[in-house]
């Protein structure tokens, strides 16, 4: 008997397969769009790059969605005539059972190629780009699928953008005159400048050798700025290239050069509202699709806002608040914020990975108080185990202790490094490094100057629980306290006040660590200086004498004091009663404490009348 599952999952198996190859097919059935266009001009200028950059963005040729072919008739250098017979007969050729969705023809010499040679094309329809209506009438008859793409250029709007940024007294017109399209543009220029400045001073160029223009746009009066109406020949009939024309212009002149197209930034032009040949090539790109699916072009704007970073940076305009949202600007040094963002958000992450990591060291060491807290309180009830307990806490604290200094350690070498390479980062971008970006970079160098001060901290303290008995030594205590009032009382004086010592005459000899108990008394004798009341000189009196047990030491001081509720708590690693403004990381009494405990002493907070506090501590004689 047939297993029904079995069936069904065949079934739907083949299903699938006519379902994929359907859409294969579909795929497959989808032909390329095949456009011809046939440029004027050299494949070599800015605009021809910037045409091809729309038009790719519209129909991805370059990723092989369309198939687009390029044929120049380089109309400004060669015979018009010999180069329209020329290509056309290349192109007859060349493209021989290629059936085009749509030609493009682009201005007027290439508008009378197609148009001549109409029967390469069949009915293929024709985009004309960039033709007056005059040139339009004059092609002849053409096809109902024919469409006109006008780049029409509104001075206007772009003589308000230059005036905007620029605020001049005098504009100068440069460009041609003698040929009907340089005339026509100065006549434009004149009616934009009468709309949209009537009071200016208008001083035009035209015609003139290149050498004499130059000349003149270097000694310009002040307040004056150029607008270029493009120039292919000069007085002299030499045929020019317009961009290497405003290059050279640009390099002597003492004024701003605008001008209405956008394909001349980068050889001068401060840039503005211009006609953009990307935005064109891209509606081309809409165009063809539209005319290949059989619906109405839509007509598109080819002007947009776009700068030339370096030229505004030349005339002190680079405020970017003071363009709109959408402007595009060329040369743009990058945001050094963005461009290191990640390498920021790294470094950042790591500093807050660090502080996790010695808080957790912290809590570590905390709970290893509690349990010596805890099994001080178990020692009377607990006496078989105490020797057990005892051998395993010495352990665990070992461990802890090795494992504290080891990660301490540690964790200065990446904090070295992040200051250092931070540091790295303000010498070689500290003069473009600015606003949020330099305050992110000085909170980065800041946190690792205190993340190093607090390892080193956490150093100290770990290295105070590795002494051993071979580390103590008899000592003059009178002398080590001598040689800390002789280290400090320059800062005493200096901040108006003294350091007094006190030691009695029999203090005998304590077995102890020389060093470390200096350190305790150079953290005290600091602290009272650091935390000196802001109405009074600070005055710190040592005392030192023998008691029943050992040594008594009392350090006395006239400083803010610490509340009542808060004496017991300052011993504790990272407690602080200070202001905000006295810097510190609550390290240094926790290391008090713990260099007197591993000298078999305490040490405690008392009053001290009128203000201040008193630090106590007592050692043994024969520590260790």
């Amino acid at each position: 008997m047939p297993n029904p599952l079995r069936f069904d999952l065949l079934r739907f198996a083949a299903a699938l397969l006519l379902a994929l190859s359907m859409v294969q097919g579909a795929f497959a059935s989808e032909a390329k769009l095949n456009i011809l266009v046939i440029s004027s001009f050299g494949k070599d200028p800015p605009a021809q790059a910037a045409f091809e950059q729309g038009l790719e963005k519209e129909l991805g040729y370059k990723s092989g969605r369309s198939n687009v072919y390029f044929e120049f008739l380089d109309s400004p250098r060669l015979s018009t005539e010999n180069a329209i017979a020329g290509v056309a007969a290349l192109i007859e050729k060349k493209y021989r059972g290629v059936k085009f969705d749509a030609v493009v023809a682009w201005a007027l010499p290439a508008a009378r190629l197609v148009s001549q040679n109409r029967h390469v094309f069949a009915d293929c329809p024709v985009i004309f780009l960039e033709l007056t209506d005059q040139q339009i009438a004059s092609l002849g008859p053409r096809s109902a699928r024919d469409f006109d793409l006008a780049v029409r250029v509104s001075h206007e709007e772009s003589l308000k953008e230059a005036l905007r940024l620029s605020r001049p007294k005098r504009i100068v017109l440069i460009g041609e005159a003698e040929n009907p399209t340089g005339a026509a543009r100065f006549e434009q220029a004149r009616r934009a400048v009468a709309t949209t400045a009537p009071s200016l001073v208008v001083e035009e160029i035209a015609d003139r050798p290149l050498d004499e223009v130059i000349e003149r746009a270097s000694n310009l009066p002040p307040q004056s700025m150029i607008y270029y109406l493009l120039m292919f020949s000069d007085g002299r009939g030499t045929n020019l290239v317009p961009f290497e024309v405003a290059r050279r212009i640009t390099e002597k002149a003492n004024a701003p050069l605008f001008t209405q197209w956008e394909s001349l930034l980068g050889s001068g032009s401060v840039g503005g509202y211009q006609l953009s040949i990307e935005e064109v090539g891209r509606n081309i790109g809409k165009a063809v699709q539209a005319l290949s699916r059989g619906e109405p072009v839509l007509s598109s704007s080819h002007m947009r806002f776009a700068f030339d970073w370096r030229q505004l940076t030349k005339w002190g305009w680079d405020d970017v608040a003071n363009f709109p949202p959408e402007t595009i600007f060329l040369n743009r040094p990058p945001d050094l914020l963005k461009e290191y963002r990640w390498q920021i958000a790294t470094i950042l992450a790591f500093i807050l990975a660090l502080l996790a990591l010695s808080v957790s060291l912290a809590r570590a060491l905390h709970a290893r108080h509690q349990a010596l807290a805890a099994l001080a309180s178990e020692r009377k009830s607990l006496a078989e185990k105490v020797q057990e307990r005892t051998a395993e806490l010495a352990r665990s604290n070992q461990e802890l202790e090795s494992f504290a200094y080891a990660v301490s350690h540690d964790l200065r070498a990446p904090v070295r490094s992040i200051n250092s390479f931070a540091q790295l980062l303000e010498r070689r971008f500290g003069e473009v490094l600015t606003g949020d970006g330099a305050d992110f970079l000085s909170h980065i160098m800041t946190s690792a100057r205190g993340m190093d001060a607090m390892i080193l901290g956490l150093l100290d303290f770990s290295r105070a629980g590795h002494q051993t008995a071979k580390a103590f030594e008899p000592a003059d205590l009178s002398v080590v306290a001598e040689e800390v009032v002789e280290l400090l009382q320059g800062e005493a004086l200096a901040l108006g006040g003294r350091i007094e010592l006190s030691v009695a005459q029999d203090l005998p000899p304590c077995r102890c660590n020389r060093d470390q108990i200096r350190r305790l008394l150079q953290n005290l004798v600091e602290n009272a200086l650091k935390y000196r009341s802001p109405e009074r000189p600070p005055l710190v009196r040592i005392m030192m004498s023998a008691s029943k047990d050992g040594i008594a030491a009392e350090i006395h001081d006239n400083g803010i004091g610490i509340p009542e509720n808060r004496r017991e708590k300052v011993f504790g690693l990272f407690q602080r009663d200070a202001p905000a403004s006295v810097p510190g990381y609550g390290i240094g009494l926790a290391l008090c404490k713990r260099i007197v405990e591993v000298h078999g002493g305490k040490i405690w907070l008392v009053s001290e009348p009128g203000g201040g506090c008193c630090f106590n501590f007592s050692l043994p004689l024969n520590a260790g």
